[in-house]
C-alpha cells in the first residue's frame, strides 16, 4: 500500500486511499504537471497473467460510454499494474443504500436500468467485454444521481474457444459459479452479478452465498414479488436458466415500471401489497368520488348565491321600512299643522260671524228704538191737531 505523497510514474502524486479490496487498492492522485485529479487502481500481477491483463486494459482505453470513466493511462511498477481513470465524485451504491436507510422503488428501477445500459454496451462490443465484478462498491452514484461503473481491473474478453476462465476472479457473494473455475465467464455471468446487486438494494443485505436469494424466507413479506422473480431468474446456478441477455432483463424491468405506474409504491423493502390493493381500488372508484364532490360544490354555490340574494332583498326592505317610518312623523306633523291652521281659520271666521250678528242686532235695536221714538212724536202731533 502506497503512502500519501508517493509519486507514481514520475507524475501521479498519491493524495489519499479511496477504496481497497481483495483485488487491489484505489488511490486518489494528482497529476503534478496538469494539477488535475485521477483515480488510480493498483492490481497485483499474477504469474502468467500480467501480460493478459495489460492487453485487455489497453483495449479498455477505447471504451466510450458516459457511465464508464475513461481509462487514460496504463503502466506497471514493480509487481503491480496501475490503471489511471477519471475520478468520479460520489457515493458507492453500498454507501448510498446504507446511508439512505432504504431506497425508493422507483430509484431502484432507475439504477438497475442505468447499470443495464452500461453492461449492454460492454456486451455489444466485438469481442464482448465481460465485466465479472458487479457489486455495490464498484457502482458510484454522483451528486446529480447519475450511475457510473468503475474498476475494470478483472474485466475480460469473452473467448469462444475457452471452456473455463484461466483464473478464479470475482467478489465473494456476488461472483457467479462459473467464476470459480467451473466454466468460462460469459454474458450471463454479469447478469448473475446484476441479480445479486438487485438483491442487495431490495433487502439491504450483503448476500452470503449464491443460494441465499433463491429462498423466499430471505425476503421480507412486503417485498415486491415481481422483483423477487427477476432476482431468482438472474441468479440461477445454471447459465441456461438465467436471462439470455441484458436486454431481456432490462425489458422486464421496464414492463414492471409500466405495470406499477399507477401503484406508486415507494419503499425499499418492496411494495406493500395491501397498499397496492387499496390504491388500485381507489383508482377504480375515484371517478365516483369526484362526481358527488362536484355536485355538492354546485349545490353549495347555488345555496350561497340564494342566501346572498335574500340578504340583499332584506336589506332593501329594511331600508324601505326605515324610510317609511321616518316619513310618517313628518306627514303627521304636516297634517297637524294643517289642522291647526284650519282650526284657527275657522275660529276667526266664527268670531267675525258672531261680531257681525252682534252688530246687526245692535243696528236693529237702534232702528227699533228710533222707530218707537218716531211713532211717539207722531202720536203727540196728531193729538194737538184734534184739540
Amino acid at each position: 500500500m502506497l503512502e500519501v505523497g508517493y509519486v507514481l510514474d514520475d507524475k501521479y502524486e498519491v493524495i489519499k486511499i479511496i477504496g481497497s479490496g481483495g483485488m487491489g487498492t484505489v488511490y486518489l492522485c494528482k497529476n503534478i504537471r496538469l494539477e488535475n485529479l485521477w483515480a488510480i487502481k493498483e492490481t497485483e500481477k499474477y504469474d502468467n497473467v500480467s501480460l493478459d491483463i495489460l492487453s485487455e486494459c489497453n483495449i479498455l482505453k477505447n471504451l466510450n460510454h458516459s457511465g464508464i470513466p475513461r481509462i487514460v493511462d496504463i503502466f506497471y511498477e514493480k509487481n503491480y499494474v496501475y490503471l489511471v481513470e477519471d475520478y468520479v465524485e460520489g457515493k458507492t451504491l453500498f454507501e448510498y443504500v446504507k446511508n439512505e436507510q432504504g431506497v425508493e422503488l422507483e430509484n431502484i428501477k432507475t439504477i438497475i436500468l442505468e447499470i443495464s445500459e452500461i453492461i449492454e454496451y460492454l456486451h455489444s462490443l466485438n469481442p464482448p467485454i465481460i465485466y465479472r465484478d458487479l457489486k455495490p462498491s464498484n457502482i458510484i452514484i454522483n451528486p446529480s444521481g447519475k450511475v457510473f461503473l468503475v474498476d475494470f481491473g478483472i474485466s475480460k474478453f469473452y473467448k469462444v474457444d475457452s471452456d473455463s476462465d484461466t483464473i478464479c476472479m470475482g467478489s465473494s457473494g456476488y461472483a457467479a459459479p462459473e467464476q470459480h473455475g467451473l466454466a468460462q465467464s460469459c454474458k450471463q455471468t454479469d447478469i448473475y452479478g446484476m441479480g445479486m446487486v438487485i438483491y442487495f438494494m431490495i433487502t439491504g443485505k450483503v448476500p452470503f452465498s449464491g443460494a441465499e436469494p433463491l429462498f423466499d424466507e430471505n425476503y421480507d413479506k412486503n417485498i415486491n414479488k415481481d422483483f423477487i422473480r427477476i432476482i431468482k431468474k438472474c441468479v440461477q446456478p445454471e447459465i441456461k436458466d438465467r436471462y439470455t441477455s441484458v436486454y431481456e432483463l432490462k425489458k422486464e424491468v421496464i414492463e414492471l415500471s409500466i405495470n406499477e405506474e399507477d401503484d406508486k409504491t415507494t419503499l425499499l423493502k418492496g411494495s406493500n401489497e395491501k397498499v397496492k390493493k387499496m390504491k388500485k381500488k381507489f383508482s377504480i372508484k375515484k371517478i365516483f368520488l369526484i362526481i358527488p364532490f362536484f355536485v355538492i360544490l354546485v349545490l353549495s354555490s347555488i345555496y350561497l348565491l340564494g342566501e346572498s340574494v335574500v340578504d340583499n332583498d332584506n336589506e332593501i326592505n329594511k331600508s324601505n321600512i326605515e324610510n317609511t317610518v321616518k316619513s310618517v312623523p313628518e306627514a303627521t306633523k304636516e297634517t297637524n299643522e294643517q289642522n291647526q291652521n284650519n282650526t284657527s281659520s275657522d275660529a276667526t271666521s266664527d268670531s267675525k260671524l258672531q261680531n257681525q250678528v252682534t252688530d246687526d242686532t245692535i243696528n236693529k235695536q237702534t232702528l227699533d228704538s228710533q222707530e218707537t221714538i218716531y211713532n211717539q212724536h207722531k202720536a203727540k202731533g196728531n193729538g194737538k191737531k184734534k184739540k
